[in-house]
């Protein structure tokens, strides 16, 4: 009888360890699981979930379609004779490092990913490359001598990648946009030169916003048709098509933001600012404004100016928005930060 207790105690106790090991090993994994966005619950104010530290400095970075990846541009002497762009995952691992060489710099201008494939087109200035996201080259483009690319975009329903170029040629200079498809075939050149673009946003498949020299205007690229949609001249737009929503700042009055919305256009002041960036969120209702020392969110539902000094900006940084979520990606240096802001 005391044989048979005696191996009950035993199997309890075996037992007992056993949950005791099964309860740790379940902890230290929850609490070194990968970091995903899908882990997050809604915060009520902006708050850090998490940082991604660089091998290097960073100038430009972009999201993947899916919002699992962010690819980007490394700015140190070897990176930019390389064009180094890095691919990151959100827990902060370096998936892989794009690299090619070049005579001169490989200075990254621009990157966007492909709306649903995994294809970075990035811009180096005097080249074109669509990366496939294994390092293999799908299409390099160089440029000749009287042009360099400064601007692209994806259209997100037709898969065409818009870009501008500048043409300095018998001393004409302009802009000229050409379209490619995502094997980086030409499409075609539209005919139309420009004065100045400082950037471009699709609005939908077939209209591009344009904001030039002295105005931002809709252009269609099927039928040719320029048409001015905001008077003056702007230091930087941001479009969230979804929204028929135009956030731009003027450069007549740095500390008055102009919003356009459904072809109804109202002001903003914000004093103080002599920023020139904006950022819209995907659902519209935020709208990113930061210069030096200051970064701060205009609230479209409260028609706010809300200040976060917790987020620490200078004239160097970059901030891009989740393609689907309120997750705010801040590059500062060599970190990026991801900030998540209540729904």
């Amino acid at each position: 009888m005391e044989i048979l207790k005696s191996r009950w105690q035993t199997l309890i106790w075996f037992g007992i360890l056993l949950a005791l090991l099964a309860s740790a090993a379940g902890y230290f994994y929850w609490a070194n699981r990968p970091f995903t966005l899908e882990q997050l619950t809604p915060v009520d104010t902006p708050t850090l979930v998490q940082t991604i530290k660089l091998s290097e400095s960073g100038r430009a970075m972009a999201w993947n379609a899916r919002g699992d990846r962010l690819a980007v541009a490394h700015t140190s002497p070897l990176s930019l004779a390389k064009g180094i762009v890095s691919i990151y995952s959100l827990d902060g691992i370096c998936l892989r490092q794009l690299e090619i060489k070049f005579d001169d710099v490989g200075i990254v201008d621009k990157l966007e990913w492909h709306p649903t494939k995994d294809i970075l087109a990035v811009s180096y200035r005097e080249t074109l490359i669509l990366w496939s996201v294994d390092g293999t080259i799908i299409k390099r483009i160089d440029n000749g001598m009287n042009s360099t690319y400064q601007n692209l975009l994806w259209n997100q329903n037709t898969n065409e990648l818009a870009i501008v170029e500048y043409y300095s040629y018998n001393n004409n200079y302009y802009n000229q946009i050409t379209l490619f498809n995502e094997k980086g075939k030409i499409i075609r050149i539209l005919p139309q030169k420009f004065k100045l673009i400082s950037s471009i946003e699709w609005y939908n498949k077939f209209i591009l916003i344009i904001n030039g020299y002295d105005a931002v205007y809709t252009f269609n690229i099927t039928t040719g048709e320029l048409q001015k949609l905001i008077n003056d001249a702007y230091y930087s737009i941001d479009i969230e098509a979804n929204h028929n929503l135009i956030v731009g700042n003027i450069k007549a009055d740095a500390e008055k933001l102009t919003i356009w919305q459904n072809g109804i256009i109202r002001t903003v002041p914000i004093p103080g600012f002599s920023g020139c960036s904006q950022a819209i969120s995907p659902d519209g209702n935020y709208t990113v404004l930061y210069k030096p020392s200051l970064f701060s969110i205009l609230n479209h539902r409260t028609q706010q100016i809300e200040l976060y000094s917790a987020i620490e900006v200078d004239h160097s940084t970059t901030v891009e928005w989740h393609p689907s979520k309120l997750i705010l990606a801040v590059l500062t240096y060599d970190e990026i930060q991801l900030w998540q802001l209540p729904e």
